[in-house]
């Protein structure tokens, strides 16, 4: 195994397509007609067999219909269901949550086919809200669109939806953001929580240079990285911010190089957390999804999951994502050995130099 440079450092988990805001907002159904979608790709070749969204609230409930139509010329749905009219699914919200069934008929579909998820009512008009969150980076070809007289398409973010293949796969980001819920924590170091971030483990050897975080008030005070060994307990890797180098806007993206660089191991169960170190808040953005299982959207997967440390313990939650993200350089050539195991590499090993 040898670690080899891939030139400027990037984020591990992918920081632009799981970004989200502390708020997200809706799309209300509430007239005849009235539907919203996400227009987007078949992420790979399958067979689709389950699709679901998050609904925001419900003042009156009625059956949805949740679809998978085709995209006509002007980039909006087209009106028509696939698979000959039974790529659909049916349920009847009763409150806020995550809402998935299965489809009439499985559809078979190619990766890169256009597609969109379409939600409206079956029948009798309701009057509910479908969740969408606009600070998603906006793509020009995935967006999601709102119909009340006609389309328009809303470039700034995405629906909260998903869709799952009949291999137990799910579609993944950025074509798809199964989020339950968006918010943000914002802790100082006299709260009961005392560090925030992710645990994780990584599918190959890396080196880490740095990390990063997105949150409401993320620089508002000083703290450190820190990057811990699970097994050990050991800090291997911190970084050191301290406040007013930043912009003054409320959400905001923290970079930061470690002291040293370190190298990781394959397999091996790290955390990536934020200490404050004064009385004032720092924050940082999380997702909630309503099963583990959806964090297979995102990079990393089931593999890297929230982390918290409070009243002195560790507190781990497989279904809430913190927006923290570890900045590698160097990743592992694939020439033998590997990380982790009998014969590879230690489980962390300091380097020097950037």
């Amino acid at each position: 195994m040898s670690l080899v440079s891939i030139g400027a450092p990037i984020a591990i988990p992918d920081k632009a397509s799981q970004t989200c805001s502390f708020s997200p907002s809706s799309y209300t159904l509430n007239t005849a007609g009235y539907k919203c979608a996400q227009v987007t790709y078949a992420p790979k070749s399958g067979t689709i067999s389950k699709v679901g969204v998050t609904v925001g609230s419900v003042t009156t409930s009625r059956q949805l219909k949740v679809s998978i139509q085709g995209v006509n010329a002007s980039g909006i749905p087209d009106g028509t269901i696939k698979g000959g009219g039974n790529a659909y699914t049916t349920f009847t919200p009763t409150a806020a949550g995550w809402y998935s069934g299965n489809l009439v008929s499985p559809l078979t579909v190619s990766a890169g086919d256009p597609i969109s998820v379409v939600v409206e009512f079956s029948g009798d008009t309701g009057n509910l809200t479908i969740r969408y969150d606009a600070l998603v980076v906006a793509t020009h070809d995935v967006y999601s669109a709102n119909y009340t007289t006609s389309w328009t398409k809303v470039t700034g973010g995405a629906l909260l939806c998903g869709i799952e293949y009949d291999d137990g796969s799910q579609g993944v980001c950025p074509f798809f953001k199964p989020f339950l819920t968006c918010n943000y924590l914002g802790i100082n170091n006299g709260s009961a929580t005392t560090e925030i971030g992710i645990r994780f483990k990584l599918p190959a050897p890396v080196r880490a240079v740095g990390a990063s975080h997105i949150g409401y008030n993320a620089l508002n005070g000083a703290f450190q990285y820190k990057l811990y060994d699970v097994a050990s307990g050991d800090v291997l890797a911190t970084a050191i911010y301290t406040a007013g180098q930043n912009t003054g806007l409320s959400t905001s993206y923290g970079f930061l190089p470690f002291s040293s660089p370190v190298s990781l191991s394959k397999d091996t169960w790290y955390r990536l957390v934020v200490v404050p170190t004064t009385s004032t808040i720092v924050g940082m953005n999380y997702f909630d999804v309503d099963s583990a299982s959806l964090m297979d959207a995102f990079s990393l997967g089931q593999n890297c999951y929230a982390t918290t440390k409070t009243s002195g313990s560790w507190v781990d939650t497989t279904t809430r994502r913190y927006l923290a993200y570890l900045l590698i350089d160097q990743i592992d050539d694939g020439s033998g050995g590997g990380g982790g195991g009998a014969g590879g590499v230690s489980r962390a090993r300091v380097q020097g130099g950037m």
